[in-house]
């Protein structure tokens, strides 16, 4: 099940569930009463980390829930949530947004990236899975998505953007950046960014 909003590279995901057996549902298209009687029939679950993961909590204790994160933080209500199912959980990031990002406003970019790769092996999958997701084009993507996005939030919200942005330094783009082409810079590097490009008082 994954959530609705501007993420991209989600087909690639929902494709290699559904080779794996998953039925591919977006819960939003349902009533309460199905979505609670789809979770309580349901053996296994995966789903980007998002409100479709809360709905864990209606289903039998011990299910296996995969969460697939978009993003780097906040996941005290999913992981209290997979507690209370006692469910047998399985996190897996697969965000690679280099650009700054909220909870509940942006454009989220999903990639396989190497815990993916790794989370595959575990399950005895062959590498790569599949070759036809285009790096560039998912970049491309991305940048314009999330362009699109915040330039009409700040029609109306400007000074949200403002507060919740500005600490988004250049190191920050460079280390998240680096992630995508898989070569980590270290916290000495990033101390000499942050060091270069500091605002002068």
């Amino acid at each position: 099940m994954f959530p609705d909003g501007i993420t991209v590279n989600e087909d690639y995901f929902e494709a290699f569930y559904r080779s794996q057996g998953y039925e591919i549902i977006s819960p939003e298209k349902y009533s309460i009463r199905e979505q609670v009687a789809i979770m309580a029939g349901a053996k296994e679950v995966a789903c980007v980390y998002g409100t479709a993961g809360h709905l864990i909590l209606f289903s039998h204790d011990h299910v296996k829930i995969t969460v697939l994160n978009r993003f780097s933080e906040g996941f005290a209500i999913q992981f209290w949530m997979n507690q209370a199912r006692r469910a047998k959980s399985v996190w897996v990031d697969i965000s690679m947004n280099f650009l700054p990002h909220t909870h509940f406003l942006s454009c989220y970019l999903l990639l396989p990236t190497v815990q993916w790769e790794e989370y595959l092996k575990d399950d005895g999958i062959k590498l790569p899975w599949d070759s036809s997701l285009n790096l560039k084009e998912s970049v491309f993507e991305y940048i314009e998505e999330w362009t699109r996005l915040v330039a009409l939030f700040a029609k109306k919200h400007p000074k949200f953007l403002e507060t919740r942005y500005r600490s988004f330094t250049f190191s920050n783009f460079v280390e998240v950046f680096s992630k995508l082409i898989r070569e980590p810079i270290n916290s000495e590097t990033k101390n000499s960014l942050e060091n270069i490009f500091k605002k002068n008082k």
